[in-house]
């Protein structure tokens, strides 16, 4: 049974954990010129349908689409993909979340579908590489995402859990990095530490990120197609209700 956004914490840590030392390592080894760079064409359309339809579905208040348009394009939070279209994805028959992403958008279009976007860069580093094989055949986009010191990511929602569950690994981050999110008329703001356990985050809240600190935040972001690690892990943490 999926769990809608309504159904889940606004952020849990999960009792994975990774070896922290060797992704700092990994990371330095990455091209570090590819960040904020279009893989390919069909990100970019990804990207821009997406964009449309959170304009859909919560319009341009602050926090809608207008917000998301500017984190994937601004000066100080930056994106670089580890992952590229799947001309394989196919959504599995027994995929009916109930989602409107699924129901009224994304269904027939692949190539907008970020869960597509499942296919690992060639050459990336060993452990990188042996972490989202071993997420198995649900696993989808991966990537780096950095925000500088002193940046503030503005409250937005992404997509709900019920079309894909997100997790995060603090690679590098200070005690001035928070992440927000606001449920049941109540914000939130937990630091999630580099100390190689996953949190998984649910983007369906309204939700944002701070940097005060003075030195850079990066985190490695996967994604999910089932909610089956959230339902299988131990919850050592969870915020929000």
């Amino acid at each position: 049974m999926w769990k809608t956004r309504a159904d889940l914490p606004g952020l849990i840590k999960l009792d994975i954990k990774y070896d922290i030392d060797k992704l700092r390592e990994e990371f330095k080894l990455l091209d570090h010129d590819q960040w904020n760079a279009d893989i390919s064409e069909s990100l970019e359309n990804m990207r821009q349908e997406n964009n449309r339809l959170t304009k859909k579905v919560f319009g341009w208040e602050t926090g809608g689409a207008e917000n998301m348009i500017k984190e994937y394009r601004s000066e100080t939070y930056h994106q670089r993909q580890l992952t590229d279209y799947d001309e394989t994805f196919e959504l599995r028959e027994d995929r009916n979340s109930g989602s409107i992403w699924d129901k009224k958008f994304y269904k027939g279009k692949k190539e907008f579908d970020e869960r597509a976007f499942r296919k690992l860069l060639p050459d990336l580093p060993p452990y990188i590489t042996e972490i989202c094989e071993s997420l198995g055949e649900h696993r989808t986009r991966v990537g780096l995402a950095k925000l500088e010191a002193g940046s503030l990511i503005d409250a937005h929602r992404d997509y709900d859990p019920t079309f894909a569950a997100r997790y995060h690994v603090a690679i590098d981050t200070n005690e001035g990095c928070i992440f927000g999110f606001e449920q049941n008329g109540k914000k939130h703001e937990v630091h999630i530490p580099s100390d190689g356990y996953v949190w998984f985050a649910n983007t369906g809240m309204m939700h944002w990120v701070r940097n005060d600190g003075n030195t850079d935040r990066t985190h490695i972001i996967f994604n999910m197609d089932s909610q089956e690690l959230l339902e299988n892990a131990t919850w050592a943490e969870q915020y929000g209700s």
